[in-house]
Parts: structure tokens; C-alpha cells; sequence
């Protein structure tokens, strides 16, 4: 039977070192084009995501929909 070669202390570990990954609180903010602090997204996605539900909304109201009446069936939806 033959014996294995002692393992080298030299030889490279295939182990991966582990990243530090900072706590939630410590890392640094996303800062705006003026340097104001971007939270929760940038400041242009949040005024078209605003638009966005505005739209929505006017064209619901126009349609004579309620905010509550896609919860309900086709026969509930109450009109206004």
C-alpha cells in the first residue's frame, strides 16, 4: 500500500477568503447629482413613477371606477 504525500504547507488553499460585507447602517448613501442623499431611487424615476400612478388614477376616475372596484366581481363594481 502506498502512502500519501504529506501535504505541503506552501501549497495554495482552494478555500475563498470571506468578503466583508458591511451592517446595513454603515455603508455609504447614493448621493443625487446636487449631493443630497438618493433614497429610495433616483429623483427622476420616483417624479415618473408619480406620474405614472396620476395617470391612473385620472383615467380610472374617468372610467367611473372606484380604487377598491378591482378587489370586486365584474357584477359588485359599484359606479359612481
Amino acid at each position: 500500500m502506498k502512502r500519501k504525500e504529506a501535504p505541503s504547507k506552501e501549497a495554495p488553499s482552494s478555500k475563498k477568503a470571506k468578503s466583508e460585507v458591511p451592517e446595513y447602517h454603515l455603508t455609504p448613501s447614493s448621493k443625487e447629482e446636487d449631493g443630497s442623499i438618493q433614497w429610495p431611487a433616483p429623483r427622476a424615476k420616483m417624479e415618473r413613477a408619480s406620474e405614472i400612478i396620476v395617470e391612473w388614477y385620472v383615467v380610472s376616475r374617468l372610467a367611473g371606477r372606484t380604487l377598491t372596484d378591482r378587489h370586486l366581481a365584474p357584477n359588485q363594481a359599484r359606479r359612481l
